[in-house]
């Protein structure tokens, strides 16, 4: 068996504030993190995403 671990769980509700975009930001400059799982209904900001 592999324990696998969790450093972070978010969830964003509407992303009225924060997008799943600023995440993504924040934990790609994050030394520690080494692995990033997403899963989306909808992308709500494309132009966010490039």
């Amino acid at each position: 068996m592999v324990n696998v671990g969790l450093s972070c769980l978010v969830t964003l509700g509407n992303e009225a504030m924060i997008t799943a975009g600023h995440v993504l930001d924040f934990l790609a400059g994050d030394p520690a993190t080494r692995a990033v799982a997403i899963f989306m209904e909808a992308i709500r900001d494309p132009e966010g995403w490039r």
